[in-house]
């Protein structure tokens, strides 16, 4: 959680002065520029996150998703000494269809 908190903290101004909507989920709540009240990070489990914006011209969406080590659970804490894993960030942006 600690991550995941910081990286909402470092990056949803960024977002924020990008798309016009930003943030879905359970984590910290902001007002965007038009009194639009929502949470920042939707947590779908301890080690998966994941944050949206909508709202700006030619992008219909941006879905990020954070895919982080599995700090909590020991065996995997164990195993990551033997195969390494990585923190993951995935940016999906969809552009409209103009078809």
């Amino acid at each position: 959680d600690p991550i995941s908190k910081a990286w909402a903290r470092q990056y949803t101004r960024l977002f924020q002065e990008q798309f016009s909507r930003v943030g879905t989920g359970e984590e910290t709540v902001h007002t965007d520029a038009y009194g639009f009240a929502g949470p920042t990070l939707l947590k779908d489990s301890c080690s998966h996150f994941e944050f949206y914006a909508t709202g700006r011209q030619n992008c219909e969406h941006c879905l990020v998703t954070l895919c982080l080590k599995q700090r909590q659970d020991l065996l995997s804490l164990l195993l990551d000494w033997i195969w390494p894993q990585h923190d993951i960030m995935i940016m999906d942006i969809t552009m409209p269809d103009d078809g």
